[in-house]
């Protein structure tokens, strides 16, 4: 879509999709996952981050919707924010479920530290 003339709006790059399969599972906030996850719980998310974070990958929205749990698995969903580390910018129009927790604002780059706060504060040590 790059050099469409005529075009509006605002474009911070190429645009691009994330397919996922489709996971059979209830996710946290659905769990009922609160303030007190179980350790099997925190360390699974805890993993996946760092996961994400050794291929210089960011995920920008690790809140309880997003953590899907599947039999004893953890799985992340919705991974429209994430990106390479320096390279994926928030959305316009942040929540207070992500601005209030980390340093993310409107229009920002994600930062590794950011996945580190949200997860601090929505999986804190039971």
């Amino acid at each position: 879509m790059a050099g469409v003339e005529g075009t509006f709006g605002l474009h911070l790059g190429p645009l691009c999709m994330v397919v996922m399969d489709y996971v059979d599972g209830k996710d946290g906030e659905v769990r009922g996952l609160g303030n007190r996850p179980r350790d099997s719980t925190r360390k699974q998310v805890k993993a996946a981050i760092e996961k994400l974070h050794a291929s210089d990958y960011v995920f920008g929205d690790l809140r309880p919707p997003n953590v899907m749990f599947s039999g004893c698995e953890v799985v992340l969903v919705d991974f429209d924010w994430a990106g390479k580390h320096g390279e994926a910018f928030y959305p316009t129009q942040l929540g207070d479920g992500v601005t209030k927790y980390c340093e993310g604002r409107d229009l920002a780059v994600i930062e590794k530290e950011h996945d580190l706060a949200l997860f601090n504060h929505y999986f804190p040590p039971p």
